[in-house]
């Protein structure tokens, strides 16, 4: 059954706890040894990126149980946090994206200076600094989980730089999947990521997919594009997804459909900060997912 996009602004909010999250989650199993990407395993963090979001331990806790996990460690500092969610065979590490009412988040954001990375290359300094302050708090409890579990790990928008990051550090992890991920580091940086599967998710034309600018940057990982028509397309770049968004607009004025209360429409649900917003990323997959 499809379910319905936010049609309003409110509708967009993080944290969100109106939502119903891990939505007939025992028809879509996640299966932690599969190695390559589905549908299901993008649905299922994504729905844990926009869990994570939410201020409540008790109301995540809650939410997690309902859909199968036995555990969860929650690690917050200086406005960064980590969500480790614990099923019987597996265990899914989550860094909660920019909270804006968090300074230190907006402060991280905007220290896009590159600086050295441990494992080769440059990477954004602000990111760097974010994972440093969590990862004394994150390594044991993550090494802990995976003596008897399968690690993925995620995150979106600066939680994807951070999953990407952090699996530079010799996470035991079997993937990645970074949902409206910035850029993170450099060539170097991106030649040097671990061969593991890595799944750069984009809604549409996320504007955060397109910072920093890429003179010095570059993306890491496989892009899987979200459209608004529901397809899920591979390797499709930026200048593709420009052309399509130009193409979409000007059929939109040609079949009289551009009056006001579409330009409307499109100005709340359809642009590219919506388009950056976790709950479009967890409908949009399942959407995908049920039309699979």
């Amino acid at each position: 059954m499809q379910r319905p996009l936010p049609q309003t602004i409110a509708a967009l909010r993080i944290p969100n706890r109106e939502y119903e999250y891990f939505a007939d989650h025992a028809s879509h199993p996640f299966r932690p040894d599969e190695g390559a990407l589905s549908l299901t395993k993008a649905w299922w963090m994504a729905e844990l990126c926009l869990l994570s979001y939410v201020r409540e331990t008790d109301f995540i806790e809650d939410r997690l149980t309902r859909a199968g996990f036995t555990g969860m460690n929650l690690v917050d500092k200086s406005g960064f946090r980590a969500l480790i969610a614990l099923a019987p065979d597996h265990a899914i590490l989550t860094f909660r994206g920019t909270m804006f009412r968090e300074p230190s988040n907006i402060l991280a954001d905007a220290k896009v200076r590159l600086v050295k990375d441990r494992r080769g290359g440059q990477a954004h300094r602000g990111f760097s600094e974010a994972l440093d302050v969590l990862w004394d708090d994150i390594e044991p409890r993550v090494r802990a989980a995976t003596r008897t579990r399968r690690l993925w790990v995620t995150g979106h928008s600066m939680g994807a730089a951070l999953a990407t990051l952090a699996v530079r550090r010799d996470l035991p992890a079997l993937g990645v999947g970074a949902l409206g991920s910035p850029r993170v580091g450099d060539d170097e940086f991106a030649r040097t990521q671990p061969p593991l599967p890595h799944w750069r998710v984009v809604h549409q034309h996320d504007i955060v997919c397109y910072l920093p600018p890429p003179w010095r940057y570059r993306h890491v990982g496989q892009v899987v594009h979200l459209t608004r028509t529901g397809e899920v397309r591979f390797g499709l770049d930026a200048v593709d997804r420009i052309r399509e968004g130009v193409r979409d607009r000007i059929s939109t004025v040609l079949r009289g459909e551009g009056g006001w209360q579409s330009i409307l429409k499109r100005a709340v649900g359809e642009n590219a900060l919506s388009d950056h917003a976790p709950v479009n990323y967890a409908l949009r997959l399942w959407n995908a997912l049920h039309r699979e």
